[in-house]
């Protein structure tokens, strides 16, 4: 089945299944976690925004759209 919609995706099927069923990205994955352990965040979902600026839980679009900016005005 996600193999499926992997290639209507443009994806290769055989890649998904290689890495749904293999361990190719388990170190990202780990270091993802220590990351956001070491962030204090305990709970999905939650969206970092340059490292600095946290939403969690489902929220408005409003709310992304603010998160963004401030990002963005940050760079500036």
């Amino acid at each position: 089945m996600l193999a499926e919609v992997a290639a209507g995706a443009g994806l290769d099927p055989s890649a998904v299944v290689e890495v749904f069923d293999g361990d190719a990205y388990a170190d990202d994955v780990r270091r993802d976690e220590l990351e956001a352990r070491q962030l204090g965040i305990s709970g999905v979902p939650f969206f970092v925004f340059d490292m600095a600026l946290g939403v969690s839980g489902a929220q408005a679009t409003e709310t992304f759209t603010s998160a963004l900016n401030q990002a963005w005005a940050r760079r500036g």
